[in-house]
């Protein structure tokens, strides 16, 4: 075998993919039963294994932590127009997002140099779609495991929330590209 194999998209992209949806259900799952402790360590070791598979480390390191940054700091933002708000043993009613949600963003992030690459560069319109059907059905599934609930009207909130996602997923590949970009000059 390869030595480099393990750093082709053949083995990243399906990595990648499954290590996502299983890390994803795996943070929602047990926020919804009102722990959090396994899943951060779990992450954390994806996350370093991932950087070491990565070809482009440094940029990726970057792009995780300004992508975690931006997502959280949103998410504070869409927490102060209360469209929804965190379950209160996860949140103390705080503006401020819980650990859990920064960690889903982390996760997010890593999504785009492996398994979403391909997005890079399609269509405007299907990356926005994308964002928008994706960032409506997490919260969705948020809403219906119980670990936050909408303040208002669910549809105003899913609207809102998948107008954010439709925005945000395309900014992804934009900001990544652009700091690729930053880190090569």
């Amino acid at each position: 075998m390869n030595e480099n194999f393990f750093q082709s998209r053949k083995f990243l992209i399906p990595f990648n993919l499954c290590s996502f949806y299983l890390l994803w259900i795996l943070i929602i799952t047990e926020v919804a039963k009102r722990s959090f402790f396994i899943s951060p360590v779990i992450l954390l070791c994806f996350l370093v294994l991932h950087l070491i598979l990565s070809k482009q480390s440094v940029l990726e390191l970057f792009f995780i932590c300004s992508f975690t940054l931006l997502g959280t700091l949103i998410e504070s933002a869409l927490l102060h127009l209360e469209l929804y708000h965190y379950a209160p043993l996860l949140s103390l009613h705080s503006k401020i997002p819980p650990l859990w949600v920064a960690c889903i963003y982390l996760l997010m992030s890593t999504t785009f140099s492996s398994s979403l690459y391909w997005l890079r560069k399609k269509h405007l319109a299907l990356t926005s779609s994308l964002g928008f059907l994706g960032g409506a059905s997490s919260y969705w599934f948020g809403y219906q495991t119980k670990v936050f609930h909408f303040d208002g009207s669910i549809l105003t909130a899913l609207l809102c929330l998948s107008l954010y996602w439709m925005f945000l997923f395309p900014f992804g590949f934009f900001m990544r590209k652009n700091l690729a970009l930053m880190i090569k000059s």
